[in-house]
């Protein structure tokens, strides 16, 4: 129901109705309002909208009442119409126009409309534009409500192909954040975004923060997240390559054209998918994330592909590595935490991990002179303070950077150092999760690739968690996990031939 279909006649009607014990009409139980609280009678239905507008009026009543102060009367309040009475002897239009809407239609005593006009001590007809007024009023409200209640809805269809986040809480880069979304809902020459930066520094999270924004608020017509798997699991220590993982600009426009509901292209050229994909991203504007864009092979097949099918729709890339080189995207590199950032994010780590351990300043500034403002190095560093010495993780973590490229040696290290205290099932679930769904798997799913019995799994679960190898999401009744994709390229490179060796 479009939102101008919320008159006072189908609100009046409907009171009147229930008022009267009729047939009440259903043509408001059309409302997005209804169909939210997922209650399928009718009857119901009925009793669900009756008791909100109840609600609304009585709790909108109650705060009028709080901000006047009432004609001093010698007879105290005996009877429920003495207070109609108060409420119109203040001179406040609003709480007179919703005292007159609760008598009329939400009082648990009926009375005529001359009792009440009598009571409130007006005319009928000066009682009745009274009530027209509370009318108005409480169709103002049901329209905020069904606005906020389509707006929550489209939203959370427009995300459903998100991944679940990789952070508990987001710190730092909400400058970067409003800035993409800005771009996005206000520059027509921005319609190819890379957000840039080395491994670990927050591309993923940025982005996911950017497409909530974009569905909480937006006119887009769909939203698509693609990431790619480079490999497969088989049993949990054997590792080969995952030929249907989206590393191609073939495996990209098939699941563009999925996860926008153009599953009809499915099996066609990709040039066919391509020009079928065209007129439906320029009729309406859509949004798609590609994630980690240089795991993709032939990037430079893909990218000019893309560049066609924006305007008005806008694609968000991640990637290591500087698209800068092409005139069309705006190159945004991801900029590291600030030092106050990275304290924030270490000491929330602290408390979740139930450490408790007083980080002074001091100390801060030595990790941060270690790793900068890195969010996994931070977590995962964070993970091991308790377990062993600070001055031992940084005298480590030092000497590997001292080494070759600074990101790679510097993880390497952090990962290779949680691996050895790592227990024999910790480190088999661990590497027998690798290719965990892009939108995390249930404790059902880990456990069965995982080769453990129960009570062995869910120590390796809690050790895992503790060291930030897993990060967990959802409900407590269905909780997620998932782990970040340098984990598992250090699984893949450095563990599973440790282990081949072995």
């Amino acid at each position: 129901m479009e939102l101008n279909q919320i008159t006072i006649e189908r609100v009046e009607d409907f009171l009147k109705a229930w008022q009267q014990h009729l047939e009440i009409p259903s043509d408001l139980l059309q409302l997005d309002l209804c169909a939210s609280a997922a209650i399928e009678a009718k009857e119901g239905q009925w009793i669900f909208l009756h008791d909100k507008m109840k609600n609304w009026v009585s709790g909108e009543l109650t705060r009028l009442r709080a901000l006047t102060v009432s004609v001093e009367n010698s007879q105290p309040i005996s009877r429920p119409l003495d207070h109609l009475r108060l409420d119109f002897s203040n001179d406040f239009a609003n709480l007179e126009a919703i005292s007159a809407l609760h008598f009329r239609y939400f009082s648990e005593e009926q009375w005529s409309v001359e009792m009440l006009a009598t009571a409130a001590g007006v005319t009928e007809r000066h009682f009745r534009r009274k009530v027209s007024s509370g009318l108005e009023m409480l169709v103002w409200m049901l329209r905020t409500e069904e606005l906020l209640t389509h707006r929550s809805n489209q939203s959370s269809i427009l995300t459903r192909n998100l991944p679940l986040p990789d952070y508990n809480t987001l710190v730092g880069n909400s400058h970067l954040i409003a800035q993409t979304v800005d771009w996005i809902d206000h520059d027509p020459g921005k319609r190819m975004i890379s957000l840039e930066g080395i491994g670990g520094i927050g591309k993923t999270s940025v982005a996911r923060a950017v497409a909530i924004q974009i569905a909480s608020n937006s006119h887009y017509a769909g939203i698509a997240w693609i990431s790619a798997k480079p490999h497969d699991l088989v049993g949990y220590r054997a590792i080969q390559p995952n030929e249907a993982s989206a590393r191609s600009t073939e495996a990209v426009i098939s699941r563009l054209a999925d996860q926008l509901g153009q599953d009809r292209l499915a099996g066609l050229p990709l040039s066919e998918k391509v020009e079928q994909l065209k007129p439906l991203l320029k009729q309406q504007p859509y949004f798609a994330v590609i994630d980690n864009l240089e795991t993709i092979y032939d990037v430079s097949d893909l990218i000019p592909i893309l560049e066609p099918l924006s305007s008005p729709s806008t694609f968000l890339l991640t990637s290591r590595h500087s698209l800068s080189n092409y005139p069309f995207i705006q190159a945004v590199p991801v900029p590291e935490l600030s030092f106050d950032h990275s304290f924030t994010l270490v000491k929330s780590e602290l408390d979740r991990l139930k450490r408790k351990i007083h980080l002074k300043k001091e100390d801060m500034e030595q990790i941060y002179g270690c790793v900068g403002g890195l969010p996994l190095a931070l977590k995962l560093i964070t993970s091991q303070i308790g377990r062993i010495p600070l001055s031992d993780i940084l005298s480590g973590v030092r000497r590997a950077e001292q080494q070759d490229t600074k990101e790679q040696n510097l993880y390497r290290y952090i990962y290779q150092h949680t691996w050895n205290l790592l227990g024999q099932d910790a480190r088999q679930l661990l590497i027998s999760s690798i290719y965990i769904p892009p939108d995390g798997a249930g404790r059902d799913w880990l456990l069965t690739v995982s080769d453990l019995g129960p009570h062995e799994f869910d120590e390796a679960l809690s050790q895992l968690l503790d060291f930030s190898l897993f990060d967990v999401f959802g409900s407590s009744e269905d909780p997620a996990y998932r782990i970040h994709r340098l984990t598992i390229s250090f699984l893949q490179t450095k563990i599973t031939k440790q282990w081949e060796n072995e």
